[in-house]
Order: structure tokens, then sequence, then C-alpha cells
């Protein structure tokens, strides 16, 4: 299955679409949420009270951390990035279907700012050295990605 339409209002539907036919939304999903907030305690608010929906249908919360630095470029660089693993796409169709949610999610609409989000599944073969265990790249330009791992593993040795 590569489609999932979830109702958020009567007037409002959200699908969620793999890019290529051949990927199914019933594998693991990885959301990447990369944004700026406005006020930072509105959105630690909302962060706690979001984080009971996303375990409540097995998601996990992964990876959070304030943006330092832009290996490549400043341009459209964002404050924030987190990671949250999700078991499929029907249980984030779930989570984005419930009331407690929909309320929750009227104060990231007020608090977040510059919101760019997606799924995607891991890079395998990272090709660093082992003994750098933890990497998180958020790479949303088209092309090839070589100058940018190039750019993290000088920036990391």
């Amino acid at each position: 299955m590569n489609e999932l339409v979830a109702k958020i209002t009567s007037s409002i539907r959200v699908a969620l679409k793999t890019q290529d036919a051949s990927e199914s939304l019933e594998q693991p999903l990885y959301a990447v949420n990369w944004f700026d907030a406005h006020p930072k305690w509105l959105y630690n608010l909302y962060n706690s009270l979001a984080a009971r929906s996303v375990i409540k249908v097995g998601g996990k919360p992964l990876f959070k951390a304030s943006v330092k630095k832009s290996l490549l470029s400043e341009d459209g660089k964002r404050e924030i990035l987190l990671m949250v693993r999700y078991p499929d796409g029907h249980a984030f169709k779930k989570m984005m279907e419930t009331t407690y949610f929909k309320l929750v999610s009227l104060l990231r609409i007020k608090a977040v700012k510059r919101f760019t989000f997606s799924f995607t599944k891991p890079y395998v073969d990272k090709g660093f050295d082992p003994a750098h265990d933890h990497y998180a790249l958020h790479y949303f330009e088209g092309g090839d990605p070589t100058s940018l791992l190039k750019a993290m593993k000088n920036a990391i040795v």
C-alpha cells in the first residue's frame, strides 16, 4: 500500500503517499521535522503533550537537536531537527485522526514556523568510520549528496 488518507475535519484530509510506487507505508517510517519555534516555551509545551500521542500509537522519538551549523550553506537553515520513528503509516494516520492530537496540534500551529516535514527510511551504507556511530542528516535538495557526505566526514574527523 503506498497511499493513506487521514480525515482531520469534515473538510480537511491529509494524504500520505510514497514518492516511489514500489515503496510501502506498511513499514517503519521515520518522520523528519525541521523547523523554527517561536515562542520556544509554547513549542516545548506542545512537544511534551504531543509525545503522549506518538507513544500511544507505537511511535518513538529518536532524536531532537538544536541546529548550530549547516555544513554546506546557511540558506534555508532551521533551528530544530526532530526525528520520530513510527511503526508504519497506519500508526501515523491513527494518531493524526485522534481528537487529543488535533487539539494539541493547535499549539504547534502557533509555535512552529518555517516547517519542513517528510518521511524517510534510513540510509544504511553510511560509509563513515565505525567509531562515529550516530549521525543525523537532513538533505532535501535534489541531486547527488556526495559533496554533503564529504563535508560531514571532514567535519567529524
